[in-house]
């Protein structure tokens, strides 16, 4: 019996010792590979950086777009903008429905052909950073994720509603891969492209409760010389006092 003891107090030190050396082994590499993820305000900088299209001023944005998308629904058409560093021209013709935006200095000019969607305001910035993202609304660290069946790099925000936005990142560009918050509005930027030394998508898909889904898609972006696209302010606009891009 005392042979036998000693046998089974041996071998239970034994895979003490070898679970003991496993966890020393395995628990620094799950730490370091937690510690080597990109902080939120390194993921976001990076990005921002790659996709920010202030340097390309003045350009012009061309694209198709698609809203209730895959419905009886859906209608098409074209959005134009002509950006420089603070003046701005965006036009948008949806089948019947145009909208035209002038920004001119301190002036923003509005005109519409019917009552205005409150949904397709967010095509008037699609050329512009999401707003919704900033480094003073981090909320939470760096997680992995899988957006669309990819890993990526996510971060939370505060969102201007108080509610939390998900920004998703691809991990080796840094590029923003998606976008959603808890009120169903989800964003996802496709197919990346090359505009100088910036990168932009060629396709934006926007999922909201009151448009469905919405594609922006045959993204083409150009810089043109200064003076060459006139900002005319069209007639029976209505005029607004502004200080800024809003």
């Amino acid at each position: 019996m005392c042979c036998t003891d000693s046998t089974a107090r041996s071998s239970f030190r034994l895979r003490h010792i070898a679970l003991t050396s496993f966890l020393l082994v395995v628990l620094p590499i799950f730490s370091a590979d937690k510690n080597d993820l990109p902080s939120p305000q390194q993921l976001l900088g990076a990005s921002m950086k790659a996709s920010d299209l202030s340097s390309l001023c003045p350009y012009q944005f061309n694209a198709h777009v698609v809203i209730n998308r895959g419905t009886s629904a859906e209608k098409s058409g074209t959005v134009t903008i002509y950006r420089d560093k603070t003046d701005y021209r965006y036009e948008a013709q949806i089948e019947d429905y145009r909208e035209e935006v002038v920004r001119k200095e301190n002036k923003l000019y509005t005109w519409y052909s019917a009552f205005p969607d409150p949904g397709l305001y967010v095509i008037r910035s699609i050329d512009k950073w999401p707003n919704q993202l900033s480094a003073k609304n981090i909320a939470g660290r760096t997680s992995r994720r899988k957006v669309d069946k990819m890993e990526a790099y996510c971060v939370e925000f505060n969102s201007l509603d108080s509610s939390r936005l998900s920004g998703c990142f691809d991990p080796s560009t840094s590029l923003l891969l998606a976008m959603g918050d808890r009120a169903l509005q989800t964003e996802s930027f496709l197919d990346y492209q090359s505009i100088g030394e910036q990168q932009f998508p060629r396709t934006i898909r926007i999922t909201r409760p009151d448009l469905g889904q919405m594609e922006i898609k045959d993204i083409h972006i150009q810089r043109v010389e200064p003076g060459v696209v006139k900002l005319e302010i069209p007639n029976g606009a209505h005029q607004f006092e502004t200080c800024d891009d809003k």
